[in-house]
């Protein structure tokens, strides 16, 4: 199953309301920390200290900037953000070039949910902030 484009369209169906955006693409940090309260202990992740972990605010594409994205044949511009929907990625730390702990990315573009890892050493995936709703699955055997 393809978490991202999940997510996404998890985010568009609900999104598309002004009092649901935002410029910022960081989740606060009581966000991050409900979010993170799912998160440890979870069968997929087991103790979420031993995890480098990022996470940003779901993107917003109005219908214009989709199509003026089709006609100028380049990506669509990431202006907005959904407050309601969290996209996280994980990644086992291993201690010497992956260390534990929240990485804050400094633009949305440096967000990359695994970079080609996989399962059991990366987890991607989703939460909605107003449901308190976690979007996790995962194929492997538990985590230690």
């Amino acid at each position: 199953m393809n978490y991202p484009a999940i997510i996404i369209l998890s985010a568009l169906s609900l999104a598309f309301s002004a009092c649901s955006s935002s410029s910022d693409f960081h989740p606060t940090d009581a966000e991050i920390a409900k979010l993170e309260r799912l998160l440890d202990g979870h069968k997929c992740i087991g103790n979420l200290r031993d995890w480098r972990r990022s996470y940003v605010r779901s993107p917003i594409f109005t219908q214009e900037e989709v199509a003026a994205a089709k006609r100028e044949n380049r990506l669509e511009r990431l202006e907005n953000f959904d407050k309601r929907m969290i996209e996280f990625a994980l990644r086992r730390a291993d201690g010497r070039v992956i260390k534990a702990g929240r990485v804050k990315p400094k633009q949305y573009g440096d967000f990359v949910p695994t970079d080609g890892c996989s399962e059991p050493d990366c987890v991607n995936g989703g939460y909605i902030v107003p449901r308190d709703e976690l979007f996790l699955e995962c194929a492997a055997a538990p985590a230690p």
